[in-house]
């Protein structure tokens, strides 16, 4: 403890020091004190005076209670540190050998005993023991027989599999997982795992058996139902041992070179329990794994393939470990009946399917870094070839569907993938195409087995097969375009069955010289998993999507297929004709997919659908790209230019029940008018235009000049004075191109206070500039 002093510093007092002194004077002058009595030395032959490594050396008291446990390496050495002074036995306990111990000796203060531990080889043959069809409900040391002796060899590899846990001498890589299968336990239909690394290898942790013999081994909570594993220390326990049965078996067909050790409940037993085998190596003597299946479950579930599996492995220092562990739990459906004779319900409990929980030991790493396991892997390898190219496929993601198990494909379209699965899989394959289109091309079913290795190629069906596939009775036309998604009711929610979703575009077709606009529309339901189909959608003309469901409705999708297969798509949220298309993204197919979500009723956001336009593109007629710098006018009055991705928009003020003339002109390119009839609901109509190019062939021409040295700077000096001053408004030549100015008047109109009206032609003029005067000062309109 620390202080204030005095002097208002912390200073160490008396007491504090006294403990410390005490046990540094006792280190001093009692070193055994500090060291322990130690008992080291070696197990060996006693004919051939040969090591017997990799087994476990007891110390025992006067009482024959074990104090300590040690796993000697394979040179049988051994150290064992004793609690204190006393009568002590040391037994060796390797299994596959019979138990051997020591006479009893003495261990006095401080003292390190050496002593080399004499046994003789004995092994045990297991292959001699036949199975007994009537077994035993008490295990009795005094009585012997098999079931004591497979007992015995039992016993010791669980008890050193509870002392290898609770050790941290390895590293343990470890992969648990949750997974479900379907009603016959060969499909696995979902499977998620975690990977997870530490010092301990205890895979589970279970209840105690005096809670387990109490309640059971199966236990309703509610809604929930919980299957309890027993661990190590479970059967080690006398309450496992009083409230079970024992018997010897062989399976020959199933388990080949094994014997095992069958266990049931006690007559009698009420409660829900487990029954099943310990199954031993009938050479070594060493335990394999431990099988369980439930009884008396609730709702009179019967069904032999409810249970659970636990594996145990020896690692090549000596040490125990449980290597693999699952429990198979039920999915039951209960279904009430009416009893035929006694004329009331009954319940009747279905198994549907399966809910596994498990784990495996993936790695173990010494101390010094080795790695001296490594789990079996079930190898998946293959290639995916493209359809379309008849090319492999890279960077294509091959997936163990229920999984997070993936693999790329590489530039020859090869994979391989490892996991540590049995079971039947199916493995998928995706790619960033067919993600566009939100579409899978069916899977593969493959039977995976640790250890195994499984070769799958996968050919990605032509976009036009799956299409064809999609639109069904309709039948796909590679000329028309679809649109493919799903509805759903907020981000990250359900899909919603059953909704609408609508499309519509405008129909142009020709009458003479003239354009008729209609309009068109398209309405399909989406299914019971919210995916919906649009087929047979026109290229190069806008389409709106939306849909709805009761009194809600989505945003509305505005999407610009290219004219040819390949190109770029448009695409913009609640689009304004006179806004602009903001996401472009290449395209190789005439697919695409949007996924719609339902919110509250949208408010218009600033769509000028009640009022009448144009809108367009205008492109070059032989290389399909877009012109800007395009004149547009409607009947001769209002005009634009196209941007500089050829759109074009225009807003008419004045109604008009006539047809409207739309022109478009363009240096260099034959002009094109477009007479146009719009329907009363199509206000505002899409146009897209080709122009082609204009060669227009020129007489030879002959430049002659004279050389005149007269500084441009020079001519433009009141130019630049004036600029310097500030008086009026100055155009500069980036500024000019800057407006995409056709003329001058298109100059003249952009310089503030200056005023352009249009009265008509008169005497060949088109209208009059008015420059208006502020702050009586006269606007003057500098160009260089």
């Amino acid at each position: 403890r620390w202080g204030d002093g005095a002097m208002g510093h912390a200073v160490p007092r008396l007491e504090t020091m006294r403990p410390l002194a005490l046990l540094l004077a006792a280190a001093c002058y009692f070193p055994a004190a500090l060291a322990g009595q130690v008992v080291k030395g070696q197990v060996v032959d006693t004919i051939t005076g040969q090591p017997i490594g990799n087994g476990f050396v007891v110390l025992l008291d006067g009482t024959g209670t074990e104090v300590a446990r040690w796993l000697s390496g394979p040179d049988g050495r051994f150290s064992i540190r004793a609690p204190g002074p006393g009568r002590y036995r040391v037994r060796s306990e390797r299994i596959g050998y019979r138990v051997a111990e020591s006479t009893p000796f003495e261990l006095v203060l401080g003292q390190t005993l050496t002593y080399l531990l004499q046994i003789s080889p004995l092994p045990i043959h297991l292959a001699d023991i036949e199975a007994r069809s009537r077994g035993t409900c008490r295990i009795d040391p005094e009585g012997g027989g098999d079931v004591f002796l497979l007992w015995g060899e039992i016993r010791k590899a669980l008890t050193a599999t509870v002392w290898g846990s609770r050790q941290r001498t390895f590293t343990y890589r470890k992969y648990n997982y949750e997974r479900d299968l379907d009603k016959a336990r060969r499909r696995v239909l979902r499977e998620v795992g975690r990977t997870t690394e530490g010092r301990s290898s205890a895979p589970f942790r279970s209840r105690t058996a005096s809670q387990l013999a109490n309640e059971g081994y199966v236990i309703v909570q509610g809604a929930e139902t919980w299957y309890y594993l027993p661990d190590a220390n479970v059967l080690l326990e006398p309450a496992f041992v009083d409230t079970h049965c024992f018997r010897v078996i062989r399976n020959r067909r199933e388990h080949p070179g094994q014997v095992g050790l069958a266990f049931a409940p006690v007559p009698r037993r009420s409660r829900p329990d487990i029954e099943g085998v310990l199954w031993l190596d009938e050479r070594s003597a060493e335990l394999g794994a431990l099988e369980v299946r439930y009884t008396k479950l609730p709702d009179e579930v019967d069904d032999e393939r409810i249970g659970g599996r636990v594996e145990f492995a020896r690692l090549p220092s000596g040490a125990w470990i449980v290597l693999r562990w699952e429990i198979n739990t039920p999915i039951v459906e209960v279904e009430e009946r009416e009893a035929r004779f006694l004329r009331r319900l009954r319940r009747v409990a279905f198994v549907e399917g399966f809910h596994d929980i498990g784990g495996e030991i993936l790695t173990v790493v010494d101390r010094d870094g080795s790695q001296i396991y490594t789990a079996p892997l079930a190898w998946v390898d293959g290639a995916v070839f493209d359809s379309t190219t008849r090319g492999p496929l890279a960077g294509a993601t091959v997936t163990i569907a229920g999984t997070n198990i993936t693999a790329l494909t590489d530039s020859a379209g090869a994979f391989r993938l490892g996991a540590p699965l049995d079971g039947e899989y199916t493995v998928t394959v995706s790619h960033l195409w067919l993600d566009s289109l939100g579409l899978l091309p069916p899977g593969t079913s493959v039977t995976l087995t640790r250890g195994g290795e499984v070769s799958v190629d996968f050919g990605v069906p032509h976009v036009n097969t799956l299409l064809d596939r999609l639109c069904g009775g309709d039948g796909f036309d590679p000329h028309d375009r679809v649109l493919l998604g799903r509805v759903r009711r907020g981000t990250g929610s359900a899909p919603v069955a059953g909704a609408k979703v609508h499309a519509s575009w405008q129909v142009v077709r020709s009458s003479g010289v003239r354009l008729i606009v209609q309009g068109a529309e398209r309405t399909v339901v989406a299914d019971e998993t919210g995916r919906y189909v649009l087929c047979g959608l026109p290229a190069g003309r806008p389409v709106r999507l939306a849909a709805n469901d009761g009194g809600r409705t989505s945003r509305t999708a505005n999407v610009l297929f290219p004219d040819a297969t390949e190109g770029t798509l448009a695409f913009e949220w609640d689009k304004a004709p006179g806004r602009a298309y903001s996401q472009f993204y290449p395209v190789s197919h005439p697919a695409w997919a949007v996924d719609l979500t339902l919110v509250r009723q949208l408010e218009e956001r600033g769509d000028l659908a009640d009022s009448r336009g144009f809108t367009g593109v205008v492109t070059d007629s032989t290389s399909g790209e877009p012109l800007a710098a395009v004149m547009v006018s409607v009947n001769g009055r209002e005009r634009t230019v196209t941007r500089l991705d050829g759109t074009f928009d225009i807003a008419l003020d004045v109604p008009s029940a006539d047809p409207d003339v739309v022109t478009f002109h363009r240096v260099g390119y034959r002009s094109v008018t477009r007479e146009v009839r719009v329907d009363t609901d199509q206000p505002v109509v899409f146009l897209p235009v080709s122009l082609s190019s204009l060669a227009v062939e020129l007489a030879e021409i002959v430049v002659e000049g004279e050389l005149v040295v007269v500084s441009a700077k020079l001519k433009l000096s009141g130019f630049y004075e004036r600029r310097k001053r500030g008086w009026g408004d100055f155009l500069t030549e980036e500024d000019i191109e800057r407006l995409n100015a056709q003329d001058l008047l298109d100059v003249v109109q952009s310089v503030p206070g200056i005023n352009y009206r249009h009265t008509g032609i008169v005497a060949g003029v088109a209208g009059y500039i008015d420059f208006s005067r502020a702050s009586r000062k006269c606007r003057q309109l500098q160009l260089p």
